[in-house]
């Protein structure tokens, strides 16, 4: 027997008309896992109303729903047969299908360099996401994490940052194109501790043409060993190599004195420090050189001591709290002990 309503059970009338299955999806040209809305909205019923629509996706997933809207993706790409089945409310039944392709995903391609490949603490390091390739149209941001809680956006493929901490970081770029799709990808970078280069010198207040040692033991590697030290005196001499050296200068004035170390790493690190060279001992008026007046000015303070009316503290060169031969020995001395002008 047909299906017939109720009514027609108990009267003489016609069969219903079955209902009318369409539907329609969006997006049009769907990727692996992108959700698809299905819309069965343009189907109807010429007699009465649609009550359940069953949806076959082809891919061994089956529903039926009240509703005329359902979403569904898939996990493999492919060729499917979507069948829709509606249903009215006099139980007559009708079916579509369609098929629908579905594309693999083609996200973009997150690259970056970065230079230098062994930075130091406080240096720039310059990271270029340049050959990143959109999966189509443009890329329109970069995303950085740098791994030391700095995070930076920018449209810009080449961004600089600087670490303050001695690590291993893990730098993430995450790139997006024009048409949402993104990509991700992760490099570690490790930072080099520079070696600490240090060193003290004595006699604090050096003068002219005093031996003045300079200690650089104190100077730490960055691992491994230094292998070496290189001493600028800022005179015009001749650089020297050595953990203690030895220098003398030969005109007062100041001076900034360099260390340079280098380990077995290949770090290197820079000390300066700036210090004053007093006149020569033996320059008693401090022209610059050592001269007779200056063993004149001994001579009108020979024979004196503190308190004396000819007593000069400068001829006390020996600083034995008189001005005598011995002084006047140092004088002479210095006029061959130095090339002082």
């Amino acid at each position: 027997m047909p299906l017939i309503c109720l009514s027609c059970m108990l009267s003489d009338c016609e069969p219903t008309e079955p209902p009318i299955a369409a539907f329609t999806y969006s997006p049009p040209s769907p990727r692996v896992f992108e959700s698809i809305l299905f819309s069965a909205s343009s189907s109807y019923d010429p007699d009465g109303f649609i009550s359940r629509y069953s949806w076959d996706f082809g891919d061994g997933n089956t529903t039926w729903v009240s509703d005329f809207l359902i979403y569904h993706h898939y996990e493999t790409p492919g060729v499917y047969k979507v069948t829709l089945e509606v249903i009215d409310s006099g139980w007559a039944r009708n079916t579509t299908s369609k098929e629908i392709t579905i594309t693999a995903t083609n996200p973009p391609l997150a690259v970056f360099t970065y230079s230098p490949l062994h930075p130091r603490t406080g240096q720039t390091v310059v990271f270029n996401a340049s050959e990143s390739k959109p999966n189509g149209g443009y890329i329109v941001s970069y995303s950085w994490n740098f791994g030391d809680n700095v995070t930076e956006a920018t449209d810009d493929p080449i961004v600089t940052h600087a670490y303050i901490t001695f690590a291993n970081y893990s730098v993430a770029l995450t790139i997006t194109d024009s048409e949402g799709e993104t990509a991700t990808t992760l490099r570690n970078i490790t930072l080099l501790r520079s070696p600490k280069a240090d060193f003290v010198f004595e006699p604090l207040q050096p003068h002219v043409c005093d031996t003045i040692t300079f200690d650089a033991s104190k100077s730490v590697p960055n691992g491994g060993f230094i292998t070496e030290f290189k001493w600028n005196f800022d005179d015009g001499s001749d650089v020297e190599f050595g953990i203690i050296v030895q220098h003398k200068y030969v005109k007062m004035g100041e001076y900034t004195v360099s260390l340079n170390i280098t380990d077995s790493e290949g770090e290197w690190d820079l000390k300066e420090i700036t210090f004053t060279v007093l006149p020569h001992r033996a320059d008693l008026n401090e022209d610059g050189k050592v001269s007779i007046s200056d063993l004149y000015m001994l001579c009108r303070a020979y024979a004196s001591y503190p308190g004396h009316e000819r007593w000069d503290a400068k001829a006390d060169i020996n600083h034995d709290g008189k001005v005598s031969l011995q002084d006047a020995v140092i004088i002479a001395k210095a006029f061959h002990q130095c090339e002082v002008e």
